[in-house]
């Protein structure tokens, strides 16, 4: 008999996903025969040993590093002690025991040849023994003592990779689902401090002030509450009403600032004409910006602008959003649905702070080279997995034509936007001016736990066409603005002198990751920082209105590129 797990399904969700149940076979009523996840005893034993043998298995293919059972199995318990604070792993030699207080629950000696199915089984026994002795535990829901020792895993694969409870992760993935508060914060210890407001002034209409401390959300106190907690909070019902209760400079205001929910619209691109020069502006690369970027191209490579002038060139800039503080976090501003056919992105949102992107997936990335270029590598990824190694090429019908190209980056551009940076670059396509990139090049995957949450890690690199790997190093401009005293007149003398481009060699030399070093000297011959300026812009425009200059900077061939 195939034996069918059956649990309860996120509470973000609605309706008849409300239930889930995880097997081959569609879960009847009557083949529901145990609950999920299983309570740590020992009659589940069996049941936990198979749970922990696929989390091992699955995350130890997906990682794109090697990593052994025994370390995913020990930082596990060790985040234990997030459940019973009084629980610790000690480790001599090759024996582990786990100690409440001074008392030894369990001892065992380490499994010979970090066998998966060994570890698991003997963490499994580790939990029924905790789970006989703590109070803690046995009052704690068991889908809460897995997500710890999951988030504990997590921990095993580096400050790179994390666990999502389940509950959470589909929270985010059903973000267009309800209305939401679109709102930037850092948590105090009084609540949240409004960090900024959304572009449409709704918040700023209703009296909300940036540095308001948010002390209450419909009724409930905001401090110390988790990044998901106060989604959840500020989540419902589109045009619902949310009641704040806010601090300012000090003191309480005498009644609530009443809100409305809203669905928050996919971020897109920003456009503007100079002198028949159009310029993109893409602070947050999605899907979607993409795709109606190269729509937008398609008619703007036709309209003349109100002088009768035709477009001449074309400036993208894909300097990212500059971050507001260190931990602001921001709500999501990305439609997300059921419909995505790739998730394996959306911790990627969420990482950064619940946003798309900022720089976007691998395949935002394609999409937008494809608007500039219609074949040709866009780039390679190389990971542990053969399936990870794949070679990704433009496809499109390049709305962009042949008009020149600018592309403009810094240190807030990464993830897809410098894989398309890179692309353009590499093709002979663009010009690309400004300072390194972020050197993002990381490309993520989703690895789902038996139907517990969601562990996002690194799956592979991305690598520029010309061969060189993106993570730790970015993408070097052709045309430098962030070395001292740079000034619109110094960078065009000098360009027009036929100096001041980045030597070939230099932006396309490759770099062992591991090598720090040597990615502190790459990254040192144009230091990665933020332009608030517009000394990049300026000089773009001043390019592309002197086409001979064009012509000369860019490296109109394109290079000898790897074999595949």
């Amino acid at each position: 008999m195939k034996v069918v797990y059956c649990g309860r399904a996120p509470g973000a969700l609605t309706g008849a996903l409300r239930f889930v149940c995880v097997a081959a076979l569609a879960c009847s009523a009557a083949s529901c025969v145990a609950p999920f996840p299983p309570v740590p005893q020992a009659e589940n034993a069996d049941r936990i040993e198979r749970m922990l043998v696929e989390a091992y298995e699955d995350v130890g293919e997906a990682y794109n590093a090697d990593v052994a059972a025994s370390e995913m199995a020990l930082a596990g318990l060790d985040n234990l002690a997030a459940i019973e604070p009084g629980l610790a792993v000690h480790k001599s030699g090759d024996t582990v025991t786990l100690k409440l207080g001074a008392a030894s629950v369990y001892s065992f000696a380490e499994p010979a040849g970090n066998s998966v199915d060994d570890w698991a089984k003997t963490v499994g026994e580790a939990l029924v023994a905790v789970h006989q002795r703590s109070g803690p535990f046995q009052r704690t829901d068991p889908q809460r003592i897995y997500d710890s020792y999951m988030a504990g895993l997590a921990s095993a694969l580096g400050d790179d990779s994390r666990y999502f409870p389940s509950e959470e992760f589909y929270g985010y993935l059903y973000a267009d689902v309800d209305g939401l508060i679109d709102l930037t914060y850092a948590q105090t210890e009084d609540g949240l401090r409004v960090l900024s407001l959304d572009r449409e002034g709704r918040l700023a209409a209703a009296g909300v002030e940036i540095d308001d401390i948010i002390t209450h959300i419909d009724g409930k106190a905001t401090a110390g509450r988790s990044r998901f907690e106060v989604y959840s909070l500020l989540r419902g019902p589109v045009e619902s009403k949310v009641f704040l209760n806010v601090l300012r400079d000090g003191t309480a205001l005498p009644s609530s600032i009443v809100v409305q929910r809203r669905i928050i619209e996919p971020r897109s691109y920003e456009l503007s004409r100079n002198a028949g020069v159009a310029v993109y502006s893409l602070p947050v690369l999605n899907e979607l910006a993409a795709n109606a970027l190269a729509q937008s191209l398609s008619v703007e490579t036709r309209r003349t602008d109100s002088q009768n002038r035709p477009l001449k060139g074309i400036v993208l800039d894909l300097r990212g959003e500059p971050e507001v503080a260190p931990n602001a976090v921001r709500n999501p501003s990305v439609t997300l649905g059921t419909s995505r056919p790739d998730w394996s992105n959306i911790v990627g949102y969420i990482d950064t702070g619940f946003m798309a992107g900022p720089g976007g997936s691998p395949d935002a990335a394609r999409r937008l080279a494809s608007a500039f270029m219609s074949d040709g590598v866009v780039f390679r990824q190389r990971g542990k997995q053969d399936k990870a190694n794949i070679v990704v090429e433009a496809g499109g019908t390049n709305p962009s034509g042949q008009l020149p190209l600018v592309v403009i980056v810094d240190s807030s551009t990464t993830g897809g936007a410098e894989i398309a940076a890179a692309a353009l670059q590499d093709s002979g396509r663009a010009l690309v001016i400004g300072a390194s990139t972020a050197g993002g090049g990381i490309i993520r995957r989703n690895v789902s736990l038996y139907n517990l949450g969601v562990i996002n890690l690194p799956w592979a690199q991305a690598y520029a066409p010309s061969g060189y790997g993106i993570a730790g190093r970015g993408v070097l401009p052709d045309v430098c603005v962030s070395a001292p005293d740079m000034s619109f007149d110094s960078v065009m003398t000098a360009l027009r002198r036929g100096e001041g481009l980045t030597d070939l060699t230099d932006r396309t030399r490759s770099i062992d990751p591991g090598d720090k070093a040597a990615l502190a000297m790459q990254r040192a011959l144009c230091p990665a920082e933020i332009d608030e300026g517009n000394l990049a812009i300026e000089l773009a425009l001043a390019i592309l209105k002197d086409p001979g200059l064009y012509e000369r900077l860019l490296r109109k061939q394109p290079l000898k590129l790897p074999a595949t």
